[in-house]
């Protein structure tokens, strides 16, 4: 209880300004264009910079919950804040490289939309932010992560699992209030808890926070690997395990299949690198017969219910098929060029469309990550996204076990979802902290004694930390 009460005090300010842009983004939403600025501000000025990238990352989960539409304009004033704040380089240096592998499929978006898309302004501001997006997290997080790395990895991992203890905590008094009701549940409120049947937590449905979790528990399962002296047994247990049950409960299979397929080649890559890799390779090609051999097993097991795989249209390939078939058919008219950025939202599953394909049966988007990409870029700008982002794990692989299984896991999942073609997500935002730290060269380097101060840093002359550590002794990593 008393860490308890210590993780509250140390960033009390942060919660405080979290339940203000809660309040105001649900009872008073012009507010916000007064106090996001000023609270942005605020934390950038006392350098509470991992604060700033969670808090870019409330205002994505808050933008997907039920009613919270109205908090999208405010994920883009957000992101300019980050931006514009890069402009101060001298502060960031030395930058993150991440995006530089990612050059290359950029160029090719822009091509690619200056020829084909139907909508030019909208396009255009989507690359930006994306290339924002993919810049400003690492950068934010590795400019926390000099001054105070255990601090950073401290917060990063507490303050996010509010979002999951959030969950469950509007879930039982939802539950209380239904049971005061007579069991009532036709309510909104009601129904964004109860995910018809299946668990949501605060995110708009089941399949959000699945990922949602995923995402989560590859970041607190690298850093308790590494680090695990920076937090009690007893909340690195708890944090953990109801993150698995927050993931288990939405029954999703996308999400809980990620993760097994996550920590179960990590294991392997412990072992031998080369062979999971090969079996990353030949598990993603051979992706339809392993799925019905997974099908068959759970069957067997009797969790066909619990997972739905006992469903017609699960074992047809349900809506999905039906997305894929009609994205396919645009893609072999211009495999090439495509149809700009965001060409496969607005136009192949646009309005135009959507009666044809409300007929066949299914709602939505493409369902499939690297098909929107190859239908957006073309050919070309799915093959340098794919490459451009294994560069990057091949580069973190060097350091640790987890990347490659991880880039393994989130193959997967963009094969079932396009969540990856986003820009302003919190899956997205999510991804870019898993990237930030798995590519971190220092991040496998345990601190053990000998700090000048608390934090490990001597305190510079305007009282800002210095980015460079005083003496420190450190451990290499098994794998390393």
């Amino acid at each position: 209880m008393n860490e308890l009460r210590s993780v509250i005090q140390k960033n009390k300010i942060f919660i405080g300004i979290l339940a203000l842009w809660f309040a105001c983004a649900f009872l008073a939403p012009s507010a916000l264009y007064v106090v996001l600025p000023a609270t942005a501000l605020y934390m950038f000025y006392s350098n509470m910079y991992i604060e700033i990238l969670v808090g870019f990352l409330y205002f994505g989960v808050m933008s997907d919950m039920q009613g919270g539409a109205v908090v999208s304009n405010f994920k883009q004033i957000y992101l300019v804040f980050m931006a514009a704040t890069l402009l101060n380089m001298k502060r960031f240096a030395p930058f993150p490289t991440v995006h530089l592998n990612l050059v290359p499929f950029f160029l090719i978006a822009l091509i690619t939309t200056f020829l084909s898309s139907q909508m030019l302004t909208q396009s255009l501001l989507k690359i930006f932010s994306s290339l924002m997006s993919m810049i400003a997290i690492p950068a934010y997080f590795l400019r926390a992560y000099r001054i105070n790395k255990n601090e950073t990895l401290q917060k990063m991992v507490y303050l996010i699992f509010i979002i999951i203890l959030l969950g469950f905590v509007g879930g039982s008094l939802v539950a209380q209030g239904d049971t005061i009701t007579g069991g009532y549940k036709g309510d909104e409120l009601s129904e964004a808890f109860s995910g018809s049947g299946r668990y949501s937590g605060i995110f708009r449905n089941p399949n959000a926070l699945a990922l949602f979790s995923f995402l989560y528990l590859c970041v607190i399962t690298v850093i308790f690997e590494y680090h695990p002296h920076l937090f009690p047994r007893t909340h690195r247990y708890f944090i953990f395990g109801l993150t698995l049950v927050s993931l288990v409960a939405t029954r999703a299979r996308g999400g809980i299949f990620a993760f097994v397929i996550f920590y179960l080649f990590a294991k392997i890559t412990k072992k031998s690198p080369i062979l999971a890799i090969v079996t990353i390779i030949l598990s993603i090609t051979l992706y339809q017969l392993l799925g019905d051999f997974v099908i068959d097993v759970i069957d067997k097991l009797n969790l066909a219910e619990f997972l739905r795989t006992n469903q017609e249209d699960t074992k047809k390939g349900s809506g999905r098929l039906i997305a894929f078939q009609h994205v396919w058919e645009f893609i072999k008219e211009r495999p090439f060029l495509g149809y700009g950025i965001d060409g496969t939202d607005k136009y192949i599953f646009g309005p135009k469309y959507q009666n044809d394909l409300l007929t066949a049966g299914h709602v939505g988007n493409a369902h499939n990550s690297f098909l929107t990409f190859w239908a957006d870029t073309g050919i070309l700008g799915v093959l340098f996204w794919i490459l451009g982002m294994f560069t990057n794990m091949f580069r973190g692989a060097r350091f640790t076990p987890y990347a490659i299984p991880f880039m393994g896991a989130v193959i997967f999942t963009g094969m079932v979802e396009s969540w990856l073609t986003g820009t302003l997500g919190p899956y997205i935002i999510m991804f870019y902290v898993n990237l930030s730290i798995l590519t971190e060269v220092s991040f496998t380097e345990v601190e053990e004694i000998d700090f000048q101060d608390q934090d490990g840093f001597e305190p510079s002359e305007n009282n800002e930390p210095d980015a460079q550590p005083a003496q420190i002794e450190t451990i290499k990593p098994r794998f390393a």
